[in-house]
């Protein structure tokens, strides 16, 4: 008989045993998917190694669904992951177990019969000497690639994997969002023409799922480009992983456990898999400069791209002042400037970029008579006029904007504020032979509505795009004239300690979108402010990242945040407001007496930003140390009950 030590793929609770002990009959190889009795129940499990004959009688593993599923560096990944993150093994070993069928369907990157081989490519002195540093570096130590937008970052990105591909190695490509897949997949099938390049997400099925993990296992997908999803795959000889806007917040799980941010579980990976990892960024996060500076990245700089016939200039800003635009309540302000430049640029039929950062028509709704705002039944927070209904953001509640006001029945609803769908709207009104398109999180979830807006912005059929932030990331369009945002001064997160970083980041990032490679004209960035003189907007107007981030670090510094000290936030949601209270302040209690001479501060209860969601109130503790060792790790695991979410080094305090 062979005993064999399983990872249930199943929530244990944290302060116990996350290995179970089954026998079988037959030898079976580490990383086997398999079933099992766990409980009353039949789930799966992942052999994550052979061991002794236990004192206790053990179960027989049920069945056998697929031999070696997993390989012993995921194994290793996932308990590494499941210790730093304080999750369950089982939660996190599920991440590496995707939904898989028995048919393949291939979901390879088509290659178009007439794209052949690109002429040589020729690099400038700067991206020849940070080529050359990142082919002869330390491969377990990551590279952080800083340089301003259209600095020939991705170049170099390119070159380092086709170094991947002489040696036969497999590439990972990390992009923030989905929606940005159509323009990588363009770019890499063009420079890479014959080589099988595989694009991993979420929304694949599952028989193109199975296809894919047998690819990748196999070796035979050189490229594969991907979401956070992609570092859970079985790679067989992984050179090189890349991480494309590393400081994007898209980079972060933050709705589920593990919430593992993708540049931590990417180091993790650097010395399990021993590749060349390369992280890049024209506004890199707080922590990795800081890694920079203490030398445990190596630091990579590129200046403006400057090549023959052509040098990349700083876009021109306007900063209108909000001061001095008249407008009635609800009205969207439109400064003279931001009306003359749009005007101007459709004449030349250039592309627009307009960001907002909030989805919907509106702010809020509220009732003309009682004067009173439409709430969420089950969130108390006020509602947002998005297409033909008034809809909740945090839960599923919607209703007709037919309906009446709840409070006096009156159907004189106004919409207060605007979002997206509203400055779009206006924008059809007074400029109505434009061709206009939106962008926020709901409206391109499908690949063929992405492909399809890819393909307008692609061929010059579109004149303004309306979005949220994800405008401002990644798009590399010649043709983008102008670009603008409406109130900078309203984004929402202005208590939170990494808003400044955020805030000065998108804004960089918005003007990044200006002055792209045969790009014809100098291209402005206007941002409506109440305040044009504030320092933030001089930085911005300086574009010098580096300046800021080193100021920002000497603050956070100062208060011991981020990336000075690491934080743990612990969220409770109860639907009765006195239980949460109550249960909050007993593990504040524990914690505080545990941690009461350490390094480690304790913050009282306090309640999350929006209190409650989906009909329950929600309480966090923040946890501050400089020190997260195993054992605040023990102390957490034991003190903190299984009902709470634990999120290290969260993105928000709030």
């Amino acid at each position: 008989m062979n005993y064999f030590d399983v990872i249930p793929l199943t929530k244990v609770a944290r302060n116990k045993p996350q290995f179970f002990t089954y026998s079988n009959n037959i030898e079976i190889a580490i990383g086997t998917l398999v079933e099992i009795n766990f409980g009353r129940k039949k789930i799966t499990g992942i052999v994550a190694k052979k061991t002794t004959r236990p004192t206790f009688k053990t179960r027989p593993i049920s069945k056998v669904i697929s031999y070696g599923f997993l390989t012993p560096r995921q194994i290793k990944l996932a308990r590494q992951i499941s210790v730093y993150y304080l999750t369950s093994l089982g939660v996190v070993t599920k991440q590496f177990v995707p939904k898989f069928a028995k048919k393949e369907t291939p979901c390879f990157v088509k290659q178009s019969k007439s794209e052949k081989d690109q002429k040589k490519i020729k690099h400038t002195k700067e991206q020849k000497s940070v080529i050359g540093e990142i082919k002869h570096g330390n491969a377990t130590k990551p590279f952080l690639l800083f340089g301003p937008a259209c600095a020939g970052k991705t170049e170099v990105a390119m070159t380092t994997m086709q170094e991947m591909l002489k040696e036969k190695k497999q590439s990972l490509l990390i992009i923030p969002e989905i929606f940005l897949s159509n323009q990588e997949i363009i770019r890499y099938k063009k420079r890479f023409s014959g080589k099988n390049i595989l694009f991993f997400h979420s929304k694949l099925k599952s028989t193109e799922v199975t296809f894919a993990l047998n690819q990748i296992k196999e070796g035979s997908a050189d490229i594969i480009i991907s979401t956070r999803i992609g570092l859970f795959l079985p790679f067989k000889n992984l050179g090189l992983i890349i991480v494309d806007e590393e400081q994007d917040i898209s980079h972060k799980q933050w709705d589920s456990s593990p919430r593992y941010h993708a540049r931590t579980v990417v180091e993790m990976m650097t010395k399990i898999y021993k590749t060349k990892t390369i992280f890049i960024s024209s506004t890199p996060s707080m922590e990795s400069v800081k890694k920079s500076l203490d030398g445990k990245y190596y630091f990579l700089e590129l200046p403006r791209l400057k090549i023959k016939g052509f040098q990349v200039i700083e876009p021109e800003f306007i900063l209108p002042d909000l001061r001095k635009i008249y407008t009635k309540r609800g009205e969207i302000p439109f400064s003279e400037e931001l009306e003359t430049e749009l005007a101007k640029t459709l004449k030349r039929k250039g592309l627009s970029f307009v960001l907002i950062p909030r989805r919907g028509k509106s702010k809020l709704i509220y009732c003309t008579d009682c004067k009173k705002k439409l709430q969420c039944p089950s969130c108390n927070l006020p509602l947002v006029h998005e297409k033909n209904n008034y809809k909740c953001l945090h839960c599923s509640f919607k209703t007709s904007n037919l309906t009446q006001c709840p409070s006096c029945k009156s159907f004189r609803l106004k919409d207060i504020g605007f979002g997206t769908e509203g400055v779009a709207s206006f924008l059809k009104k007074h400029y109505p032979s434009a061709r206009i398109e939106l962008i926020d999180g709901t409206i391109f979830e499908k690949i063929s509505d992405r492909k399809i807006l890819f393909q307008k912005l692609q061929n010059n059929k579109l004149d303004i795009l309306v979005g949220t932030y994800a405008i401002a990331k990644g798009f590399d369009l010649p043709n983008v004239e102008l670009t603008a945002t409406i109130n900078v001064d309203n984004w929402a997160g202005q208590t939170d300690f990494r808003f400044d970083e955020r805030w000065v980041g998108n804004l960089f990032q918005l003007a990044g979108r200006l002055n792209r490679v045969n790009s014809k004209r100098n291209g402005k960035c206007i941002i409506q402010t109440y305040d044009p003189a504030s320092e933030l907007l001089e930085t911005v107007q300086k574009q010098n990242w580096l300046e800021f981030a080193k100021e920002e670090l000497e603050t956070r510094k100062a208060f011991s945040y981020p990336p000075f000290s690491y934080i743990i936030r612990l969220t409770l949601k109860q639907p009765n407001e006195a239980t949460l209270a109550k249960k909050t302040r007993v593990t504040y209690n524990k914690l505080s007496t545990n941690f009461r001479n350490s390094k480690t501060l304790v913050q009282p209860p306090y309640f999350a930003t929006i209190k409650k969601v989906r009909g329950r109130w929600e309480k966090h503790i923040l946890l501050k140390t400089t020190s997260f060792t195993s054992e605040t790790w023990k102390s957490i695991s034991n003190i903190v009950p299984d009902e709470w979410i634990i999120d290290v080094d969260s993105e928000s305090i709030f």
